[in-house]
């Protein structure tokens, strides 16, 4: 017996201590974080400003300068992201992303990506990619 309530103590210190930790600094149980502003990325990973900041260190332009003319939810068609370079295999698989066009001066400049990647620049030209149906054309 004494063997199952030496168990039994045990338990219940790490059950407690567990919920402790859920706690704040005064005792108090944690708030949930509110939800994010319309304003504010929802991840470090901002696509927008990543184009941005790649567009105007390839074209050589303030990014003040540069203007967002689409961001576009996107079902590419493969691996490939709506880019394909010749002689390269990608994977045969459906894949969710997204497409952005920004403008600096009088040219445009489309970057691709999938959900959680990196943009990058897509020079390619002619049909984007994407699944019939999706957002982007």
């Amino acid at each position: 017996m004494p063997r199952f309530g030496l168990t039994a103590l045990a338990l219940l210190v790490v059950v407690s201590t567990a919920s402790c930790a859920v706690s704040d600094a005064a005792g108090y149980g944690a708030e949930a974080a509110s939800a994010p502003r319309a304003d504010e990325p929802t991840s470090s990973l901002d696509p927008e400003a990543l184009a941005i900041a790649d567009l105007a260190a390839h074209a050589g332009v303030d990014p003040a300068d540069i203007d967002v003319v689409a961001h576009e939810r996107v079902t590419w068609r493969d691996g490939s992201l709506g880019c394909p370079k010749p002689g390269y295999s990608y994977m045969q698989a459906l894949v969710d992303g997204y497409r952005i066009v920004l403008r600096a001066g009088a040219e445009d400049y489309v970057y691709h990506g999938a959900d959680g990647q990196k943009p990058f620049r897509c020079v390619q030209t002619g049909p984007n990619g994407t699944v019939a149906g999706s957002a982007a054309q």
